[in-house]
């Protein structure tokens, strides 16, 4: 697995800003191939994995040096895992299309609760105020922490129209 810096831009007041970022790769680090990776992040010097495929999906804690896999909780068989996000003590993970995600204890990994959502769920990040949501399309939805009621969307455009497809996300402030 190799780690860079990329970065986008885009403007929603109707003005378009299209930025070109390079990156370089900072690093290489040994990682399962099997993972089928679909949303991850970076906190206290691990990597948090959602992995997808029905009946091998599973949230993981990795330690980034070796690629060995800490913990792991495996989602039902019938459930296609995809992105990923912290909120305070939990982890919340989508899937593909049911239409529900799961919430885990962020330490035991165990399963704690579940969330609905009319979408097909890809990426997840939050912005330290709501969770934001890729469904595939070109609009992202910003969705409250506790209810994960949609608060508002947002339209990704660049000069061409829509960018659809939008999938992981990272949010940097």
């Amino acid at each position: 697995m190799a780690f860079g810096v990329v970065a986008l831009a885009w403007s929603t007041n109707g003005s378009t800003v299209e930025t070109i970022w390079e990156y370089e790769i900072i690093g290489e680090y040994p990682h399962d191939r099997n993972a089928f990776t679909q949303g991850l992040y970076f906190e206290g010097g691990h990597l948090f994995e959602g992995t997808g495929r029905r009946g091998e999906s599973a949230l993981r804690k990795i330690e980034v040096s070796t690629g060995r896999v800490l913990q792991q909780a495996d989602l039902q068989p019938f459930f296609f895992g995809e992105g990923i996000a912290p909120w305070v003590d939990r982890i919340y993970q989508l899937t593909w299309v049911a239409g529900v995600g799961v919430i885990y204890d962020k330490e035991s990994f165990e399963p704690v609760g579940q969330f609905r959502y009319d979408t097909e769920g890809w990426g997840l990040t939050h912005d330290g105020q709501a969770f934001i949501m890729s469904d595939g399309s070109a609009d992202l939805s910003f969705r409250h922490p506790i209810s994960f009621r949609e608060l508002r969307r947002l339209r990704v455009s660049d000069a061409s129209g829509p960018v659809t497809a939008l999938n992981e996300l990272e949010y940097i402030d």
